[in-house]
């Protein structure tokens, strides 16, 4: 016999005597194992062997199961303990002070705490959705949720689940709005600055957070609501800056901020902040917020698009509301009050009328019962027309009289001038209302209509204008205004015209047409028949060496009142011959050097001939 014998499952009796084959020491009875004829001394110490008794063996266990005693002296495989050599696995609850484990997966988790490993930067775990991990660079518990491409941190950033509601994809960093749902989801689209003056704008639903990752068309994705969104181009701001949305149609997700506030009347709308600036690995801080408009705030009454030009009044109980119509005393401290037109009167002191000794203060279409004391200095008011004056007051100051006003009873004999006669280039003023206006000079003169931001003249307002000389009197327009009529002309001698304003930079022009000339700059050689009637006409010749005017111009509509400019400008580059067959002063042909220009006049005589007199280069 060996001196040690060894039993399978890991039972060891070592250091037996020599024995022979014929004793029997352990012995297998009916699956069981006893012992027998053991000598003395071949065990010994309390502790070698105790509590020796049978164990039985019950079922068919299966590969990897774990055995338990299913009583005191019975073991069976259990089919709910399976170990493969690197994964124990259990099929129920398991109760214990503390597991630590590399991995555990389970479907309910209960204790007192968990104790997670904190994970540095690059040692995140693969992404599988349900995953849950502590992140050491964000201090906090990190989740991985249905996009392999995001990771939630818990208590730090706040998602929204939504439904991308274009064709296109919202990429990484979009700030979005809602407008409608899908399900449970809410439909977004790209955020951008809108012009609330256009009427159409939703007031409260300009933005709800950011995309935090690319949201394919018609796709389902999160939109980070407060957080940080990671990995943006942000190189065109600084650290700190606060975002606003952009104006237009922006190309990219970067191109939908703006670090200063969008002008009026595009709406305010704060997205949240810079926290990098990088052009590949910069952070926002989302922290929206929409724009506040008067329909939003609470205590406001009235509709809630107020008129153009209305005032907040406070009306009682925190409430206000929008109106035309100031009703109490109001003051006005250190400035002015400007208007086109007043109803009402202005009685209790002069103050409000002091130092109103300009014309341009008060537009006087009528004065009636004006109060003792009231109008004093010669200065202070002057070219009142008399037709408009009656009942004064006999205590007017007599240096009042001496401007023009009688003592009372309508009978004042004052001086007043609706006329302008024209020394230079003159842009319209508030004070031209109803006047004449005329060039007498043989100088060319502009009148220029200015704008209603400049000068706010009524609609109604009428302007008359002449030319009563030999010189010219064009019309200028400002940017923004529209006049209807043949605008583009000039007066000559006695043509008139009149200024109608018929609405805000609008107005009407009425001219007699036979004196208002139109010129057309717009002829060249090329042209044919052109029809003269009330035009004046230049001629652009590029190419040839000579022209007819009998071809360019259509002669026979040359008025026997009328006379006609007609500028021809040589830019051929060679001396142009000018011909004509009708009556004129210069043989038939006229010779223009290359680069120059010459005038010739065209009217009729008494015998119904045309005329054609070359009157040189204009000036």
């Amino acid at each position: 016999m060996p001196n040690e014998f060894k039993v399978k499952r890991g039972l060891i009796i070592s250091n037996l005597e020599s024995l022979s084959e014929s004793e029997d020491y352990l012995v297998s009875v009916n699956g069981k194992v006893e012992t027998r004829n053991l000598p003395n001394g071949l065990i010994s110490g309390s502790s070698q062997i105790s509590d020796l008794g049978f164990v039985d063996t019950t079922g068919t266990p299966l590969n990897n199961q774990l055995a338990v005693f299913t009583d005191s002296n019975t073991i069976e495989g259990d089919s709910n303990l399976v170990w493969d050599g690197s994964k124990l696995a259990i099929n129920g609850l398991i109760s214990a002070s503390s597991i630590t484990a590399n991995s555990v997966t389970a479907s309910v988790f209960s204790g007192s705490y968990f104790d997670f490993d904190p994970l540095p930067d690059g040692s995140e775990p693969v992404w599988k959705e349900g995953r849950v991990f502590y992140s050491a660079e964000n201090g906090s518990l990190s989740v991985y949720n249905s996009e392999s491409d995001i990771t939630l941190q818990v208590g730090q950033e706040f998602y929204i689940k939504a439904k991308n509601g274009t064709l296109s994809t919202i990429l990484n960093g979009t700030p979005v709005r809602i407008s409608g749902s899908n399900g449970q989801n809410p439909v977004i689209y790209p955020a951008v600055a809108e012009d609330h003056s256009a009427g159409n704008v939703s007031f409260e639903n300009h933005i709800i957070g950011i995309a935090t990752h690319d949201i394919n068309g018609n796709g389902i994705g999160f939109v980070t609501e407060k957080g940080l969104i990671n990995e943006i181009n942000t190189s065109a701001f600084s650290a700190g800056d606060i975002l606003y949305l952009q104006t237009g149609s922006p190309a990219t997700p970067e191109a939908h901020y703006r670090n200063t506030p969008p002008p009026f009347p595009y709406d305010i709308v704060q997205a949240g902040y810079v926290v990098k600036s990088h052009s590949s690995e910069g952070i926002i801080a989302v922290d929206p917020k929409e724009p506040i408009h008067f329909g939003n705030i609470s205590g406001l009454s009235g509709s809630l698009i107020p008129d153009v030009g209305d005032l907040w009044i406070y009306q009682a109980n925190n409430a206000w509301t929008h109106t035309k119509t100031l009703s109490g005393s109001y003051v006005i401290s250190d400035g002015s009050l400007t208007a086109n037109s007043f109803t009402g009167s202005l009685f209790g002191t002069s103050s409000y009328a002091l130092n109103a000794h300009t014309s341009s203060y008060v537009e006087w279409t009528g004065v009636n019962n004006i109060p003792s004391g009231l109008i004093s200095g010669s200065s202070q008011i002057t070219n009142l027309p008399t037709s408009s004056i009656s009942n004064f007051d006999t205590a007017v100051s007599a240096s009042a009289a001496t401007a023009g006003f009688g003592s009372g009873g309508g009978s004042s004999t004052a001086e007043y001038s609706n006329i302008l006669n024209l020394t230079g280039s003159y842009t319209l003023q508030l004070t031209d209302v109803n006047k004449y206006i005329r060039n007498t000079s043989s100088s060319s003169y502009t009148v220029t209509v200015p704008s209603s931001s400049t000068q706010a003249f009524n609609v109604g307002t009428i302007i008359n204008l002449a030319n009563r000389s030999t010189g010219t009197l064009l019309i200028g327009i400002t940017t923004g205004v529209n006049i209807n009529g043949e605008v583009a002309g000039s007066f000559d001698i006695n043509g008139m015209a009149t200024l109608v304003k018929v609405d805000t930079d609008e107005w009407d022009l009425l001219t007699n047409n036979d004196r208002y000339y139109l010129w057309d700059n717009t002829l060249t050689h090329a042209s044919s028949n052109y029809d003269l009637t009330n035009k004046h006409v230049k001629i652009t010749v590029s190419s040839g060496t000579s022209i007819s005017l009998d071809s360019i111009l259509d002669l026979t509509k040359v008025a026997s009142t009328s006379e006609h400019k007609v500028q021809v400008v040589n830019s051929t580059g060679v001396n142009l011959s000018v011909t004509t067959a009708q009556k004129n002063n210069f043989a038939g042909t006229y010779t223009i050097s290359s680069g120059s220009q010459t005038k010739f006049i065209i009217d009729k005589d008494g015998d119904n001939a045309i005329n054609i007199g070359n009157a040189g280069v204009y000036a």
